[in-house]
């Protein structure tokens, strides 16, 4: 594992005790969950050669850490895949973990939840071709960016559905041009907070 990534799990799991531990409760205020995990399937629009486009599918896994005032730590996994990019008869497993700040707005008495991230990491491409100036590999990894956010419909005070979650993401393995791919993923599924 790079130290890239590895850093970011520290951090993740530095702030995920800071917002467990300080969130002591003034007498009387109900307590509100601090960490929650949400799972999302969906589909991706690829762009990883210029021109052309294909669709893959697989899910998300994210946990958020609330921090306060909205702000917090989300940090996410990813899986999709395909089994031909565009008309090349060649397949694709992309795999991402990433890091970044959340803001959520949850208005009073409404049931409604948005937010909206910047995440920051690695992506992982296997079983497909990525030609580079050294050759053609049958894998590679890079830079992975993706920016988005969501809505979520909460069900009971632990639980909610996820009904929408959007994220631009570029990515930057080997291909015959410019090195970098961009990508439209949407989803939908669930979140359960502790």
């Amino acid at each position: 594992m790079n130290n890239r990534v590895m850093t970011g799990m520290m951090m993740l799991l530095v702030l995920l005790t800071a917002a467990s531990t300080g969130h002591a409760q003034a007498p009387g205020r109900v307590s509100r969950p601090a960490l929650e995990a949400a799972f999302t399937w969906g589909a991706t629009r690829a762009n990883i050669v210029p021109g052309q486009t294909f669709w893959m599918q697989g899910g998300t896994l994210q946990l958020h850490a609330r921090i306060g005032h909205g702000l917090g730590v989300a940090w996410g996994g990813s899986m999709f895949r395909t089994d031909q990019m565009s008309s090349s008869g060649v397949g694709l497993d992309l795999y991402t973990l990433s890091i970044g700040p959340r803001y959520t707005w949850s208005p009073r008495n409404s049931r409604l939840g948005l937010h909206a991230q910047c995440l920051v990491g690695e992506a992982w491409g296997r079983n497909s071709y990525f030609p580079t100036s050294t050759g053609v590999h049958t894998s590679d990894h890079g830079l992975e960016v993706e920016a988005g956010g969501g809505a979520n419909l909460r069900l009971t005070p632990h639980t909610s559905v996820q009904l929408l979650h959007a994220d631009w993401v570029r990515t930057a393995l080997g291909n015959a041009s410019t090195g970098r791919q961009y990508s439209l993923r949407l989803g939908s599924g669930f979140a359960v907070r502790f």
